[in-house]
């Protein structure tokens, strides 16, 4: 699925935001903003559950070895963790293991 604007970004589900954020297709600033949103679905609630969804990440990404990473090969975005690897896939690097994002 793509997105081509940030604001198209607030009507989707959680679902669209995961697809959006593997789509190669999208650009790099969007698939991030939709990652950091299905990550972080509900950033502001104010009893303090920053709804974080680390552990539903860890099912559904996949799970990369270092070695499957070529370490000059890759353009980081913003120091958050996400980075496209040389083929233009969107890695989450978290707690020292890193997650290919995929549709």
């Amino acid at each position: 699925m793509k997105a081509n604007a940030f604001h198209a970004l607030n009507l989707l589900t959680d679902d669209q935001l995961w697809n959006v954020a593997g789509d190669t297709t999208s650009t790099p600033d969007i698939r991030f903003e939709a990652l950091r949103r299905w990550l972080n679905p509900n950033v502001d609630r104010p009893d303090g559950n920053d709804g974080s969804r680390l552990g539903e990440l860890k099912h559904r990404a996949t799970k990369l070895d270092y070695d499957e990473i070529e370490e000059d090969d890759v353009e980081v975005f913003e120091d958050q963790g996400m980075f496209f690897d040389g083929e233009g896939r969107l890695i989450l690097e978290v707690n020292g293991e890193r997650y290919l994002i995929e549709e």
